[in-house]
């Protein structure tokens, strides 16, 4: 899935997410299931490859799946399938052992039929309780906001508002701080959504569905986990950025983020190839960069994604790499 902090970072989305993760992630749903499809489906990522000249990578496989799920639940919570991790860039949180974003698992068990339900909110209490609904934050966010402690008293407090807002903005609501009926029940589905992606067995099918979706997409094991800690967009336009650095010198900065410098480039091109102009590295853009490269460099391998250069993403690849030689 995010370093988790800028997923979404994504995308969720994180990345799948996010899709993907996201791991190929990504609306019809408000909250944590926008926050996937934003991170999944920018610039119509998994729409660029259909009909595109680049075939469907051959997966290079030097370890098993199981060698790689375990090197990824290593690097991610280090075998804890308690372990969890807001991220306030995108206002989610991830979970368990692989560390999965509730906005990419919800995207992932609509998806996957056969994946273990997560999102079976039966049960849920209508009639608010503000104590319950205190303590639920506290289990889904910790005691503290910042220097401030949360009252579990029925009293809503500075620290408790932030804390609903929070809940309120990920699911559309009125970030409002206040606890009304839709607000009492999109805090139990939080809590809900936590129980079930700590729980390890459900936390590893997602792990693993994420992950595999990764690999299918790339073929490369590197590039896969690379998407899962900072989101499939990242990871393709990097690539992107090295295709128009190897056509036209541009020096560009490999680091998947399409800025000012980038899209400059990106309209060059476009105007070159008749185009329409805009600087979007959309599908028609996508199609032909993906054509005139493998023109000008014919029997030069061209992957999906490269590695971002960015202060985490080569760092968590190398922490990968270091936990699939110790499995040996």
């Amino acid at each position: 899935m995010r370093d988790k902090n800028s997923w979404v970072k994504r995308n969720l989305v994180r990345s799948v997410v996010y899709t993907l993760l996201g791991l190929g992630v990504v609306s019809a749903v408000a909250g944590s299931i926008a926050n996937a499809e934003q991170a999944r489906e920018k610039l119509g990522i998994e729409r660029r490859v259909e009909n595109v000249q680049s075939a469907k990578p051959q997966e290079k496989r030097d370890y098993s799946l199981d060698d790689y799920i375990n090197a990824v639940i290593e690097i991610e919570s280090h075998g804890n399938p308690n372990a969890e991790r807001y991220e306030a860039s995108i206002n989610d949180t991830s979970y368990g052992l692989g560390q999965v974003l509730t906005g990419v698992a919800l995207v992932l068990e609509r998806r996957y039929p056969n994946l273990p339900r997560i999102s079976d909110y039966s049960g849920l209490e209508e009639n608010v309780d503000t104590k319950k609904a205190e303590n639920m934050l506290v289990q889904l966010y910790g005691e503290r906001v910042g220097k401030e402690k949360v009252g579990i008293d029925g009293e809503i407090d500075s620290a408790s508002s932030a804390l609903i807002k929070r809940v309120q903005r990920k699911h559309g609501l009125k970030a409002d701080g206040r606890i009304d009926k839709p607000t009492y029940l999109a805090i139990q589905k939080e809590r809900h959504l936590q129980e079930r992606l700590c729980n390890p067995k459900i936390n590893l099918a997602y792990t693993k569905t994420l992950f595999e979706e990764e690999l299918d997409f790339f073929g490369d094991p590197f590039l896969a986990v690379a998407t899962y800690n900072v989101g499939r967009d990242d990871v393709m336009d990097a690539r992107v950025q090295q295709q128009l650095n190897d056509l036209y010198g541009a020096g560009l900065v490999t680091d998947g983020k399409i800025g000012k410098k980038t899209r400059q480039v990106v309209r060059r091109f476009q105007e070159e190839y008749k185009l329409e102009v805009d600087g979007v590295v959309g599908p028609r853009t996508y199609a032909k960069l993906q054509e005139v490269y493998m023109q000008k460099f014919p029997g030069i391998e061209n992957p999906r994604g490269a590695v971002p250069v960015n202060r985490y993403t080569p760092n968590h690849v190398r922490k990968f790499k270091e936990a699939l030689e110790k499995s040996k």
